[in-house]
């Protein structure tokens, strides 16, 4: 049993962090930097893997009542985590494409026609 305490004392750490970064992400307006996102988008994402592994064990050594409980809840943090990355994936990519010149794909070259003057020499 100390095993499980100590294992879901890391992951309330893991959680709190997960929590922290989804605010952080479903806060985020323009008036902040978009590299400011990115790093929260990819903390999110470490701890969202930790959180994953963590959940593993922890429901490794729970019986059967307190799995399906924590298992729910686990699964919700989880869901709020990826909509999180993909809310901030879609930001980053709108806010780099902002800045980038778009263009039609196709080269613009620009050819000179002669004039009349330079036709008649």
């Amino acid at each position: 049993m100390e095993k499980l305490k100590k294992l879901k004392c890391k992951r309330a750490t893991q959680r709190a962090n997960a929590t922290h970064f989804m605010n952080a992400t479903y806060t985020f307006d323009d008036s902040k930097d978009i590299e400011e996102l990115e790093h929260y988008r990819d903390r999110l994402q470490e701890v969202l893997q930790n959180l994953i592994v963590l959940d593993e064990f922890v429901h490794d050594l729970l019986d059967d009542e307190e799995y399906e409980a924590d298992t729910e809840k686990s699964e919700e943090l989880v869901d709020g985590a990826k909509r999180a990355v993909r809310k901030a994936d879609r930001i980053v990519k709108d806010k780099r494409e902002e800045t980038v010149p778009r263009t039609t794909g196709k080269s613009q070259t620009t050819h000179s026609q002669p004039t009349v003057t330079q036709e008649v020499k």
